[in-house]
């Protein structure tokens, strides 16, 4: 699994922003395995399972101003046979003029299952110092 795999990693991740900011719960939700566990940014207990992940992003694709994500490079990627990790950071903003980002920092744990990879595990938290957005 090398640079092909480290690539189709960090194109998952660009397709999880992508799909955050046009609000395309389905679309998110299948970049995820059915057993996934998020640890969300807004939410101080981890969510197991497809139900539960599409309760939250439900209500956060749903808040307004809805909020908007944006990654930096680089991205760390490590790459097993069956398994990736890919951690870095990104910002969070609401769709308001002037756009304040706040910082925040994830990582991903990717599971290749069949053909495609799937998040396993998410992490995202606030970055130290970062006022989280009112809920």
């Amino acid at each position: 699994m090398g640079v092909e795999s480290g690539a189709a990693v960090q194109e998952g991740i660009r397709r999880w922003v992508h799909r955050f900011n046009h609000a395309d719960l389905e679309g998110l939700l299948s970049l995820y395995s059915e057993q996934a566990v998020l640890v969300p940014t807004t939410l101080a207990e981890p969510l197991t399972g497809t139900p539960l992940l599409r309760g939250y992003f439900d209500r956060v694709m749903s808040r307004r101003p809805r909020l908007h994500a944006r990654l930096h490079e680089p991205l760390v990627v490590r790459v097993q046979t069956d398994w990736a990790l890919c951690s870095g950071c990104y910002d969070f903003a609401e769709e308001e003029v002037p756009v304040t980002w706040l910082p925040a920092r994830f990582s991903f744990c990717w599971r290749l299952e069949g053909d495609a990879w799937r998040i396993l595990d998410h992490h995202s938290s606030w970055a130290p110092g970062a006022a989280p957005p009112p809920s």
